[in-house]
């Protein structure tokens, strides 16, 4: 996964001051070690300044881009092909009370790994040839074993930087591991603490967790760990949601319910969460979405409603319902037919249910077909030049009472809805 940036940047270096002192750190030597690629890359130098300097050594030679560099805290951006990196130099921090910005200075490599979140994100991988170093002495095994563990006392850590709970629970989500014990009880008993952070790192953690393919888990420690009630006050989770045992062998449904959850999409999944909340909107302006997203997410969140709505009262099995639903939600057809069947199973409907939903969905398709070969095509103005009447909002009634004729009638072209149109009063 590193060979080929490993390779770039060992030419680059061989020859300086920064030979034998540049590291691999963090996440992408986790993800090396254990099969995974990453686009996202950490770099420690063992020199003062060394992640600026490397960086614009870097840009020097002509294998990076010019560096974004951030003084206070040693820092420096660039690009090398598809690959984005940070460098910092191996340093020491000092945080104030409640404020997750450290003061930093220079420090030793030891001293840069016992600052780390958590092990398996301390371990070390040299540049120039290729050592793994796991200066905390747990790392590798936990890595192996697959647990969270706080690379030193966890109360310290996540006073220091309360979202290290959150990255907690996304990194073993991410990962599948189990946090470890004593680390796990300190996020519950530090989880209030996460109010202190900005709504905005907490959203960007959270949506983090939610992307995961098996987010289920990551809601389930979030609900658990108390870090959901103090992030999102008031947000209720389904219980069902949170029923992991749906996903256990031996169930029927098991067998296209996991492969499934996981292909949906992030506003799907947030259907799902929100799917009680009156509030939607709320929530989703607390996640820090974009205004275009909290549309779509509310969009879906709707034909979704309206399907089981139509389902409840049994007026479902009716074509011209299937043809609506079908004209709604065409925009987003495929994400609305995956999302739909979650909706009930998810809300206790049961899994009798999964399956009459399976084939409304398979209907709504059908309908879908039937509607892309003959499209609705009438227009206010075919109106007013075919019965002489003036733009007027009657225009609109009597377009809906067309389309309402084209639901039931969905091979009707223009001048068949005309005709169908020509008898009624005008006052209509």
């Amino acid at each position: 996964m590193l060979t080929k940036i490993k390779k770039l940047l060992a030419d680059a270096i061989k020859g300086t001051e920064f030979e034998g002192k540049t590291w691999f750190a963090g996440g992408c030597v986790r993800d090396e070690l254990i099969g995974r690629k990453t686009q996202d890359i950490d770099i420690t130098v063992e020199l003062q300044e060394g992640g600026i300097r490397l960086a614009k050594h870097l840009h020097a030679v002509g294998l990076a881009t010019k560096p974004v560099v951030y003084k206070q805290f040693g820092t420096a951006l660039v690009k090398i092909r598809d690959y984005k990196i940070e460098l910092v130099m191996t340093r020491k921090e000092n945080y104030r009370y409640r404020n997750r910005k450290p003061d930093v200075q220079f420090g030793s490599l030891r001293e840069d790994v016992m600052r780390r979140d958590f092990t398996v994100n301390s371990l070390l991988l040299n540049v120039s040839d290729g050592r793994l170093l796991d200066l905390c002495g747990r790392g590798k095994a936990d890595l192996e074993a697959k647990i969270i563990r706080a690379t030193s006392d966890p109360e310290i850590i996540f006073r220091e930087d309360p979202l290290r709970m959150l990255r907690a629970i996304r990194i073993a989500t991410y990962l599948q591991f189990e946090i470890e014990k004593k680390t796990w009880l300190d996020i519950k008993k530090f989880a209030c603490e996460i109010g202190h952070i900005s709504r905005e790192r907490i959203a960007e953690e959270t949506l983090k967790i939610i992307a995961c393919p098996n987010f289920l888990t990551g809601l389930a420690l979030l609900v658990k760990s108390g870090l959901k009630s103090a992030a999102f006050p008031g947000l209720k989770f389904p219980r069902v949601l949170l029923e992991l045992h749906l996903f256990e062998p031996g169930l029927r449904p098991t067998l296209f319910i996991k492969p499934s959850v996981e292909r949906l999409s992030i506003a799907s999944r947030l259907v799902l969460l929100l799917w009680w909340h009156v509030d939607t909107g709320k929530y989703l302006r607390m996640l820090k979405l974009p205004a275009r997203e909290i549309r779509h997410v509310a969009k879906l969140r709707s034909i979704c409603k309206i399907t089981r709505r139509y389902d409840e009262v049994g007026v479902l099995n009716k074509q011209e319902e299937y043809r609506l639903i079908a004209w709604q939600s065409q925009d987003f057809i495929d994400e609305f037919l995956m999302l739909y069947p979650f909706t009930g199973i998810f809300w206790g409907y049961g899994e009798k249910t999964w399956y009459a939903d399976l084939q409304n969905c398979q209907n709504i398709r059908h309908a879908l077909k039937q509607i892309e070969k003959n499209r609705f095509s009438l227009t206010g103005d075919d109106l007013i030049r075919t019965f002489c009447i003036k733009s007027s909002p009657k225009i609109g009634k009597i377009l809906d009472a067309a389309f309402n004729y084209w639901l039931r009638n969905p091979h009707a072209d223009k001048q068949e809805m005309l005709d169908f149109l020509a008898g009624k009063p005008e006052k209509e």
